[in-house]
């Protein structure tokens, strides 16, 4: 019975590892063009006295590392807002922000991960959620993030 598990574990990963590689040549190469973003539009300068900071719920990953043990990853993030209508979009689409760390971090090993300084963990999963939200036709509401806690275990 775990030999099944192991197997069926092992055979989806290989299948997701697969399909991301392929996306991933498709977007690079240009023969998904629609999926590849625009022109990236200036950001206006943002006023340090309007900014609000909308701490996001604790997100825990369970990661491998190389010799195939299990390890904890605990990311608390906030998310600097400069507009007020903005802000109840965040809180509103807390759970999407959350799936899409989740997502980003369990693409990484426990051990890419726990070397990382937090200024590229603070890059990654900035630049994994804006990706996300242009594929999604979706404007950030936030202009910055900020990690809050980083716990690994």
């Amino acid at each position: 019975m775990k030999k099944i598990i192991a197997a069926s574990l092992i055979s989806a990963c290989l299948v997701v590892l697969m399909g991301g590689a392929t996306g991933y040549y498709l977007v690079k190469s240009g023969k998904f063009g629609h999926m590849t973003s625009g022109p990236v539009q200036a950001e206006a300068p943002v006023n340090p006295a309007n900014l609000t900071f909308i701490s996001l719920p604790e997100t825990v990953v369970t990661l491998s590392d190389s010799g195939g043990a299990h390890h904890y990853v605990l990311m608390e993030l906030a998310l600097a807002v400069n507009e007020k209508d903005k802000q109840n979009i965040v809180r509103a689409d807390e759970s999407l922000y959350q799936s899409i760390i989740v997502s980003t971090l369990s693409q990484k090993s426990f051990d890419d991960v726990q070397y990382m300084k937090v200024p590229e963990i603070r890059d990654l999963l900035a630049k994994a959620l804006k990706s996300e939200l242009q594929n999604r036709h979706m404007v950030p509401p936030f202009c910055d993030v900020l990690v809050t806690k980083a716990v690994f275990q």
